[in-house]
Parts: structure tokens; sequence; C-alpha cells
């Protein structure tokens, strides 16, 4: 049987973060769009898809609480082999959104700092070389 699975274990504080990682993943982040295409034509009430290009379902934006757009989580329908692809999408989307989100936090957290040079190894471990500009 196919059905949406919530992914609640990232929490997505910022749409623009998302559709960043989404631009660097060749995802496609649409928040005027409010229902997420998934198994046998169904589709799924939400605050915006992330589309997958080459692939018919979608995964949906849900708020994660009712009334309220500051918070949101995703979901996809992981079912049969167009649900490894939309589960594969997600997997990357959301490794990537975190990725991104720690450099933010660091980047916040290190003000008197600087990025010099940013390394992604073939593994995915990323290397920063920083400078202290201050104090």
């Amino acid at each position: 049987m196919s059905h949406m699975v919530l992914v609640d274990s990232v929490v997505i504080t910022s749409v623009s973060r998302l559709e960043k990682a989404c631009q660097k993943l060749g995802l496609v982040l649409d928040m005027n769009k409010h229902q997420a295409r998934y198994y046998g034509g169904n589709t799924q009430s939400c605050a915006g898809v992330v589309q997958i290009p080459g692939v018919d379902w979608d995964i949906a934006v849900l708020p994660a609480e009712k009334g309220r757009n500051d918070k949101f989580f995703l979901a996809g329908d992981f079912y049969g082999s167009t649900g490894k692809k939309v589960e594969g999408a997600m997997a990357k989307l959301t490794q990537k959104y975190v990725e991104l989100e720690a450099i933010d936090l660091y980047t916040r957290q290190m003000s008197n700092t600087s990025i010099v040079n940013k390394t992604v190894s073939a593994d995915g471990t990323i290397t920063l070389e920083v400078a202290v500009t201050g104090g």
C-alpha cells in the first residue's frame, strides 16, 4: 500500500536555505504549488513542493504545526521504483539542508572569523579553512 511518509527528524526552519539546498541538488522548490503528487495520481495538500526532475512524484513541504509557516517537515511516497527515487532525493535533500544549516550556524557563531576556503572531498567530508579577523 502506498502512502506519504513524514520525515520529522529534520525541521526546516529556513525556506531560503531549503531552496539553496534544492538548487545545489538540481531539485526545484515551488512554494506556490500546494498539491504534492504521489502514487496512483493521488495528491497531498501541502505548503509547497519539491519537484524532482524526471520523476512524476513530488516531495511535500508540510507545516510542522497547523496554521504556522515558519517550520516545516518533508514527506514523500517511497513505494516502488519511483518511490525509491523520491526517497533518495529526500535523503540527499535533508543531508544538504543540514549541511547548509551547520555552515550558517558556524558562520554566525564565528563572526570574527571568515571562511577562506571550503573543500568537499569525494566522500562528502567538508573541510573549512578559516581566518580570524579581529579581537
